[in-house]
């Protein structure tokens, strides 16, 4: 049944039993519906956090179908591979043996979260990611787990295939399966429960009351992954824009410059310190011709027959540097930070110097200026990753 339309109207009260009456059978065909089921996910977020657990560093989405066709696929959708429920037996809580109450995950196929954390800048040590379903359940790892696990626990694998059937026929998926790479004595490999004492930290073990059970992992219909990182967020900079102009003219906020910088960033040490930046080639490829974004953005036929490239400081200063010089080449750095925070309004000397200057080995001494937004003949794409 179908309920288009539910209409309100005022009633008058039954009588004390004719209310409970109506009371009771609005409970029986409440019990009557079936529980709504979770639906098998297709596609997956994955995000990055600052240290701050709110500013995003890097976020993607994709699909199984893109998964299995630019990733490494894991499993070969012949072999089973088991997690392990709980023993229920106070003197066998671990079974080292792994035997008791196996959790067949079925035959699998599916991607490392390892290589969809690599989408997004990947992990260090000291982060954790969160793997969450479309109910809300989750479960985090550290590092080690995702990026060096052992044999026994094998590779943390999304699952989008099982027994014969690609989601959303594999109901369950995408799910969270480990794929270990020892078996047990009956030749089935199992993560069981006396693998994760031994592979995961205390406060990542799973527990059903007081029994131990590596079958907590196996989060299904995941829509989220979640990396919570060390690095610190990003200073909300100056507003401006920095105007390049080519075969295309475009503005550049501060905001995308950072995430470029973030993305695609270069550092390069002198005596004032470590300045941070994109390098002049990525910029020069935005508006060199009509392609802003992805393969061959930076056009090397225009740049090796020659083009100048002019960047102009607030003050009318200009520098020229000709595009064969600097085609590919990180030499020639546009920094945005110095001893990792935006540049001052002046150096040392008194000097103008925010929000950019042109520095690097390449960069001759009459060239390391600071300029003001300005126009700067070249560029690349908007600094997404």
């Amino acid at each position: 049944m179908i309920l288009r339309r539910l209409s309100l109207r005022p009633y008058r009260l039954l009588p004390g039993i004719a209310l409970s009456l109506l009371i009771m059978a609005l409970w029986g065909l409440w019990l009557a519906l079936p529980a709504a089921a979770s639906a098998a996910t297709t596609s997956v977020r994955i995000v990055k956090y600052a240290a701050d657990g709110k500013t995003v560093v890097a976020e993607e989405e994709v699909d199984y179908r893109w998964m299995e066709e630019n990733l490494q696929v894991y499993g070969d959708g012949i072999t089973h591979y088991y997690h392990q429920g709980p023993t229920f037996d106070e003197g066998n809580l671990w079974d080292p043996a792994e035997e008791v109450n196996l959790k067949d995950q079925g035959a699998v196929k599916g991607t490392n979260i390892k290589d969809l954390c690599d989408l997004v800048g990947g992990m260090v040590p000291g982060e954790t990611v969160r793997i969450r379903a479309t109910d809300g359940f989750s479960k985090d790892f550290p590092y080690e787990n995702v990026y060096n696990p052992r044999p026994e626990q094998g590779p943390l694998v999304l699952t989008w295939y099982c027994d014969g059937k690609y989601i959303p026929e594999y109901e369950d998926g995408m799910k969270l399966v480990f794929l270990a790479q020892t078996p047990n004595n009956q030749g089935q490999y199992v993560f069981g429960s006396a693998d994760m004492q031994q592979c995961l930290p205390e406060q990542y073990r799973h527990y059903y009351d007081i029994y131990p059970t590596s079958n907590g992992y196996t989060v299904k219909n995941v829509n989220e992954i979640i990396i919570f990182g060390k690095e610190e967020p990003l200073e909300t900079g100056p507003a401006w824009e920095l105007e390049l102009s080519g075969a295309l003219n475009k503005k550049v906020s501060w905001e995308e410059l950072a995430e470029g910088v973030r993305c695609q960033g270069v550092e390069y040490e002198d005596d004032s310190g470590t300045w941070r930046g994109i390098p002049l080639w990525y910029l020069m490829g935005y508006v060199d011709d009509t392609n802003e974004h992805g393969t061959g953005a930076f056009n090397d036929r225009l740049a090796q027959e020659g083009y100048s490239v002019t960047l102009l400081a607030g003050d009318g200063y200009a520098v020229t540097p000709d595009s064969k010089t600097v085609a590919r080449n990180d030499n020639y750095l546009v920094a945005c930070y110095l001893n990792g925070a935006p540049l001052p309004e002046t150096d040392a000397k008194g000097k103008p110097l925010a929000p950019l200057k042109l520095v690097g080995p390449g960069v001759s001494g009459g060239q390391r200026s600071g300029f003001r937004p300005g126009k700067v003949g070249g560029g690349r794409n908007k600094f997404s990753c």
